[in-house]
Formats: structure tokens, sequence, C-alpha cells
């Protein structure tokens, strides 16, 4: 049986300096300007998973996407007001998920990636961290 429910629950705990998380139950399409900087833990819509059985050994690879969204992008001076601080929270998430290293006792972090740039969440286009994780579990 898959521990992916677990995985996003491990993820979403992790703490990443004071930055507030959403997971899988709690996403809204409404962000009020109060809750950002805001991680939202999502399942990854463009990646692809893959499904290896050998002998007896199996495994999965999910695809995760920790959307952080940080200011609107019509709101302040524009990327270089937040360019600094969105890149220490991408050095303090780093850290944060070497600290993890494995969300669960089958599974581990096989990938990350990182981006930088604005994202339309809802109606808002906002200032965003995308990090897109893949975690391979074995059975």
């Amino acid at each position: 049986m898959s521990a992916i429910a677990d995985i996003f629950t491990a993820v979403g705990e992790m703490v990443v300096g004071t930055t507030k998380v959403r997971n899988l139950g709690e996403i809204k399409l409404q962000v009020r300007l109060a809750d950002v900087p805001i991680r939202m833990l999502l399942p990854n819509p463009r990646s692809e998973g893959n499904f290896v059985a050998i002998g007896t050994t199996s495994s999965l690879r999910w695809a995760l996407r920790d959307l952080c969204l940080w200011a609107p992008t019509a709101q302040g001076t524009g990327l270089p007001q937040y360019a600094e601080e969105m890149a220490e929270y991408i050095r303090q998430y780093a850290l944060a998920l070497k600290a993890l290293r494995a969300p669960t006792s089958q599974s581990y972090i096989a990938g990350v990636s990182y981006a930088i740039g604005p994202i339309t969440w809802g109606e808002t286009e906002f200032w965003a961290v995308d990090v897109n994780l893949e975690i391979e579990e074995v059975f």
C-alpha cells in the first residue's frame, strides 16, 4: 500500500523559515494578502509518474509541487524587491530537505528543482517560488 498521504504530510510539516503551509485538504483558490508568503502543497500536474517492478521489489515515483506564493505582482516595485528574500527561502528549503531526506521509511527524495517567477493563483498573479519534488517510494 502506498504511503503518499504520509509523504504529503511529512513534506507539509517541513519547517521553512516562518512560511505557513496549506496541505492538500486546506488548499483554497482565494489567498488573502495577509496570508502571503504561503506554501501550497499539490500534486504536480506537469510531471509523468512511473512504476517499476523488478522481482519482488516495486517502486513508484511521485511528483509533488510545493508552490510558495510570495506577493502579488501588482504590489511593490517588482521582482527585484523580493528576489533576495525568495533566494533565502530557497536556501532554507534546501536545508529543510537535507534534514528530511526521507519523507517516510520507504521513500526518499529523488530530485528537486526550483524556479522563481510569476504564477497565477485564482484570479491573482503572484511572485512565487515553485519547488518541484520527485519522491521515490519503494514497496
